[in-house]
């Protein structure tokens, strides 16, 4: 199996909607989403499914070694493909800083207000936002690293069930405390209503902040990936709420042929934004 199938065959497995995601994407930069998006799976697993903190420490700090020698070929298939990869080199740099990011995951901490939340989307997608597209078009960097953040918060709330499960919660504690909500009300399941309620508030804010984005965002190339995986990740909210907000329909991904239509009307309207006039102003 070459590097390039070994990416392919771990988004096959374990992010099939990334996998065909990335099938709407240049077909000259595929190859390096590919990698880089493999390279993801792997990071992420390590740090939001850790049950051992010290052996997924050692295993992350392997991969920072590893990405620390990049663009230099490595003995692991997804290093290789990504050193392999035509286009623009990825930001080492960055590299290091979203992989040091994910270290940080590995020490719960308690998200005591906003600024705490906001640090935590960076870390789960503000940097590897702002990597791709900075692979992408050196200028965009700042544009993904906006993207990335935003793309991170619908993936954090469909966690919510399952981490309230174990007890904690990532989200401000004012804002539980001000709906009057224990971790142990939103782990039941079917939820009651003023969960219902909560969630749904959480679910808004998302969409608020999607809409202000796309206001204020002038639209280019490199963000396809970005509005790609936002379009899915929008699409299991709204499954997510048309079912009450059970826990079993968080973890649920959209089916293939929905996830296709998804992805087609979404590349649908980036390219048409594309050939619009932007007015927008730095």
């Amino acid at each position: 199996m070459t590097p390039q199938a070994y990416c392919q065959d771990v988004l096959d497995r374990r992010a099939p909607e990334w996998r065909v995601m990335l099938s709407f994407t240049p077909a000259g930069t595929r190859s390096m989403l590919e990698a880089l998006y493999a390279l993801r799976v792997e990071i992420e697993d390590l740090a939001i499914h850790a049950v051992e903190p010290g052996v997924a420490a050692t295993k992350l700090q392997w991969w920072r070694d590893g990405l620390s020698a990049y663009p230099e070929t490595h003995d692991h298939p997804i290093l290789v493909a990504l050193a392999q990869a035509g286009g623009k080199p990825l930001d080492r740099s960055r590299l290091l800083t979203w992989c040091d990011g994910w270290g940080s995951e590995l020490q719960y901490r308690e998200i005591e207000d906003e600024r705490d939340l906001d640090d935590l989307l960076m870390r789960r997608g503000g940097h590897f936002g702002a990597l791709v597209a900075d692979a992408l078009d050196r200028n965009a960097a700042l544009a993904g690293q906006h993207w990335g953040v935003l793309a991170a918060w619908p993936r954090h709330l469909l966690r919510l069930p399952r981490q309230a499960a174990q007890g904690h919660v990532e989200l401000p504690v004012a804002w539980l405390h001000d709906a009057g909500l224990t971790p142990m009300q939103l782990a039941a399941t079917p939820p009651e209503t003023p969960v219902q309620t909560f969630y749904g508030r959480l679910i808004q804010q998302v969409e608020q902040r999607l809409e202000h984005l796309q206001t204020t965002q002038p639209s280019r190339p490199a963000l396809l990936p970005h509005r790609l995986e936002l379009a899915l990740a929008m699409q299991r909210l709204a499954r997510w709420r048309h079912r009450q907000f059970e826990a079993s329909a968080a973890q649920q991904a959209v089916p293939p042929i929905r996830r296709l239509g998804i992805l087609w009307q979404a590349a649908r309207r980036h390219r048409r934004a594309l050939r619009q006039p932007s007015h927008f102003q730095p």
